[in-house]
Order: structure tokens, then C-alpha cells, then sequence
């Protein structure tokens, strides 16, 4: 099934989802190893690493959501530029409330 021809804003999209899910799973990757390696020594998973892991997988999921939406030319754009941007401003969230320099983090 080819691409819907959006032109150059398609060409943008379907880069933009490529990179999102390729940095999500090395996120989710890097997460998770990092929460069982502190499990399996008896100690308690940080919560800022738990909200991380939790918001990469929303993320996640909605990306190959949007990108099938968006194969079936069914996504309207705006709607998710604006759901982009409410994902972009989680992360942005646990960032800054909850986040530490990773010089700083011990796992």
C-alpha cells in the first residue's frame, strides 16, 4: 500500500515517526534493564524511572497508531500535532519535576 502523497509534510511525518519509535525502544530498552538490574538486587525501582518507562510506552503504542492512521489516510494532522505535543509536555514533565543529571542517577 504506497504512502498518501502529502508531499513534503509526509516525507516529515513518516521521518519524524521513524525516529520516535527507533529513540522510544532504546528509551524503553535502557529504562527497563535498569529497573530489573535494581529488582534483582532487592532494591526499589526510583518512581521517576517508573514514569519514564510507563510514558515511553504510551508514546509507543500511539506512534504505530498514528503511523497506521496515517497509512489508511485517516489521521487528520492537527489532531496529531496537538496529541505530539501532550506527549511532548509528559516528558517535558518528568524531566524537570522529577529528574536528576544523569551524572547523578546510580543503577
Amino acid at each position: 500500500m504506497p504512502l498518501p502523497a502529502y508531499g513534503a509534510v509526509g516525507h516529515a511525518f513518516v521521518a519524524s515517526r521513524t525516529l520516535q519509535t527507533l529513540f522510544l525502544l532504546v528509551t524503553i530498552g535502557l529504562s527497563s534493564h535498569c529497573i530489573s538490574t535494581l529488582r534483582k538486587q532487592s532494591i526499589e525501582a526510583p518512581g521517576r524511572l517508573i514514569g519514564n518507562l510507563t510514558i515511553s510506552c504510551f508514546c509507543i503504542s500511539y506512534a504505530g497508531f498514528s503511523f497506521i492512521l496515517y497509512i489508511k489516510s485517516t489521521l487528520p494532522l492537527l489532531l496529531c500535532a496537538i496529541c505530539d505535543g501532550c506527549f511532548f509536555f509528559a516528558f517535558l514533565a518528568i524531566s524537570i519535576l522529577f529528574g536528576e543529571n544523569v551524572s547523578n542517577l546510580s543503577c
